[in-house]
């Protein structure tokens, strides 16, 4: 390859809409009859070891300008396939990885996890993958309304563009992109399924945000890509925390999480922003999602962004508090009974409220009569 002249790839097909540079850097392999970690090394960049697993991370501009040079294109038309691009939008907050992008396995890099998803029929139209398709919160295709797959459909495993190349180390790149690495399945012809208007909606809205870095909600307010899917993670973990029992063993993180338990979150939390307040009430209690619950998520998962918290405070905060003083001391006597722990915020948290100011004033009243309160 180093013999070729002015160190120039003869064939270099050019990137394809929101393509993954993993997805391009495939298909350049292929279009030149060699194999993808050949072709990354001609760049002579210390890339270290396993660097096809990152390589949409890692793309950093000395490795775009080498290989920038070598196909005829600019490194600014590389960099926007790279997820380095997307970051400036997907996040508000600094985070040791990088949040809202489904997560690389980390041990084998085929069998972990399933961090790629894909949309057959959008294979069908250009076979290539989205970078839009690494984002946990999308689960539907905003093109073709139907539910995205994150395995063969034939065999189950992973999706690896790079598969392929992997299975000898002699040959170049065998098969073809979208040619399953394990099976040989074509998975343009996995089973398309269709989804509602709503998802289809929110995915739209999403896929639209990750270029400008804003959104229009509902309430006609401009919103933060970022704060949105702040908001959009925080809700599922509240669901995945009031549903155990139907989840067990998952991870609390939808960046994790299988495309089934996250397609049926997502389309939960899409039920719940339908129609604020009330929608998020809805959901609240269908799950026995209490203001309690949702205040100490906090201490794992940071405040509600504004633009949810703003919409939903009556339910995080109910203005309605105990009644009167009597329902107070007689909540006070049943977890004396109980042996429980008894002050302000245990009583506050027993009677189902989170802030009372009956609750307050009854302990501020009795302080010179510690011994009716605490014992």
């Amino acid at each position: 390859m180093n013999d070729w002249p002015d160190g120039r790839w003869p064939r270099f097909p050019r990137p394809r809409e929101d393509e993954l540079f993993s997805s391009w850097l495939a298909r350049l392999a292929i279009a030149n009859g060699a194999k993808a970690s050949l072709i990354a090394t001609q760049t002579d960049l210390a890339l270290g070891s396993n660097y096809l697993r990152s390589i949409d991370y890692i793309a950093n501009e000395s490795l775009l300008d080498c290989i920038a040079h070598r196909v005829g294109l600019s490194s600014a038309a590389l960099w926007k396939t790279t997820l380095s691009d997307y970051l400036v939008h997907l996040s508000v907050i600094d985070t040791k990885r990088n949040q809202n992008l489904l997560l690389l396995g980390l041990i084998g890099f085929k069998k972990e996890r399933f961090f790629l998803q894909y949309c057959p029929l959008c294979l069908r139209d250009s076979p290539h993958f989205r970078r839009l398709w690494r984002i946990s919160s999308i689960v539907t295709c905003p093109v073709h309304g139907m539910v995205l797959h994150d395995r063969c459909s034939s065999c189950g495993a992973p999706i690896n563009v790079f598969g392929n190349d992997e299975k000898d180390k002699r040959l170049p790149y065998q098969g073809e992109i979208c040619i399953c690495w394990n099976c040989g399945f074509d998975l343009k012809e996995s089973p398309a399924v269709e989804t509602s208007e709503n998802m289809v909606k929110f995915s739209a809205r999403i896929a639209d945000a990750t270029e400008s870095g804003h959104l229009l909600l509902a309430s006609s307010e401009w919103c933060y890509l970022g704060a949105f899917l702040l908001g959009i993670r925080q809700l599922t973990h509240a669901l995945l925390k009031a549903q155990s029992t139907r989840y067990p063993g998952v991870m609390y993180d939808i960046d994790m999480l299988p495309l089934d338990i996250r397609f049926r979150l997502i389309e939960e939390v899409v039920d719940a922003l339908s129609n604020l307040p009330d929608s998020f009430l809805r959901i609240c209690q269908r799950w026995g999602i209490t203001p309690y619950r949702l205040k100490t998520l906090e201490r794992t998962s940071g405040p509600l962004p504004y633009w949810l918290s703003s919409k939903v405070s009556l339910c995080l905060v109910p203005r309605v508090v105990a009644t009167n003083q009597a329902e107070v001391a007689h909540a006070i006597q049943v977890m004396r009974s109980r042996k429980l722990k008894v002050n302000p915020y245990s009583v506050s948290r027993f009677m189902g409220l989170y802030k009372s100011d009956v609750v307050d004033k009854y302990f501020a009243e009795n302080l010179v009569n510690k011994v009716n309160v605490e014992q």
